[in-house]
């Protein structure tokens, strides 16, 4: 297997934060017109049998050639300290570190190798970064809505439409040559069309680059751990939970995800059923090492569709266990 990372440049809003299920199925859509729904079925085999990992996108900083990552959950700061000038220091301290969502590589790098393994000193490491880095902007935008029989606005129908700005982003790909070649076609006819919500209106155009570099293949070796009996990583993806989690020995957030699906343009728009989702940079514990951590799951709303919701992991794994 390989890795690429994926350099995306929007040049145009992008409805939300692109996460690994989003790319995921934008790639999927580009393969279905490129290859055909036999060929999308065969990749999603594929992704089932660990042949293929994406990550949500991160980050970079283009000038400084300074590539993000999602901040790990650590094991939480416990407030100790009685003296009050220092606890307010410390509280101070807290919150800044707590809007932080995205950590260097070096830092990323102390974690996986076990240097750094509590908040604490997560906190303590980065005491003199900039921890209010703005990568992404997030603005909304007043919209009426017409009616188009009598070309007036139609009343009570004001509502606010959401986008996101980022300069540049990257997430990362492993799989076999032959995919990522696929995953490249798939973007360059993508990139016009749009990738996330609002797509008809001009949303989620990009140009892309694909880039390999030394930070790269120094990672790929943490994540080559993960077919080598590790059972600990950190996770570049949200995932799905099953029960292949070690959740007492795992530390993560979860929240609830229900999205449209346009299953076809002879169909409306339809529901996917709600899923749950273990949050980028959850540390996970797997049960078995011959299973992943997360799912594929069919999240249909009516039996004459087939509709799938990727979950699953983007492992780096620790060297030493949780």
């Amino acid at each position: 297997m390989e890795s690429v990372r994926i350099l995306i440049k929007p040049t145009s809003p992008l409805k939300s934060e692109l996460s690994s299920y989003t790319l995921f199925s934008a790639i999927c859509w580009g393969l279905k017109f490129l290859y055909g729904d036999d060929y999308v079925k065969e990749l999603v085999n594929m992704v089932s049998s660990s042949k293929f990992f994406i990550s949500s996108l991160m980050p970079v900083d283009i000038e400084k050639k300074k590539f993000f990552y999602f901040k790990p959950e650590l094991e939480p700061v416990i407030e100790r300290e009685t003296d009050p000038e220092k606890r307010s220091e410390r509280r101070t301290m807290q919150k800044k570190f707590k809007k932080k969502k995205f950590i260097d590589f070096l830092s990323l790098k102390k974690i996986l190798d076990g240097v750094i393994k509590t908040e604490l000193e997560l906190m303590n490491f980065l005491v003199d970064e900039n921890g209010n880095e703005t990568f992404y902007i997030s603005l909304e935008f007043p919209h009426v809505s017409i009616d188009r029989f009598s070309m007036t606005a139609k009343e009570g129908l004001f509502f606010y439409e959401s986008a996101v700005f980022i300069e540049s982003g990257y997430f990362i790909v492993f799989a076999e040559e032959e995919i990522l070649n696929a995953v490249e076609k798939s973007l360059t006819l993508l990139k016009d069309w749009g990738i996330g919500g609002n797509r008809n209106i001009g949303y989620g155009a990009f140009n892309f680059e694909i880039l390999k570099d030394e930070e790269l293949n120094i990672l790929s070796d943490y994540f080559i751990r993960y077919f080598n009996g590790a059972t600990s990583f950190i996770t570049l993806s949200p995932v799905i939970p099953t029960s292949n989690i070690d959740f007492s020995k795992s530390m993560y957030s979860l929240y609830t995800f229900k999205g449209a699906a346009e299953y076809d343009f002879q169909k409306d728009v339809l529901w996917k059923r709600k899923v749950f989702y273990m949050k980028e940079g959850a540390v996970i514990k797997r049960k078995k090492t011959d299973e992943t951590a997360g799912a594929i799951l069919d999240v249909s709303p009516e039996p004459s569709v087939s509709i799938f919701q990727y979950g699953l992991e983007f492992p780096l794994c620790l060297r030493g266990e949780i």
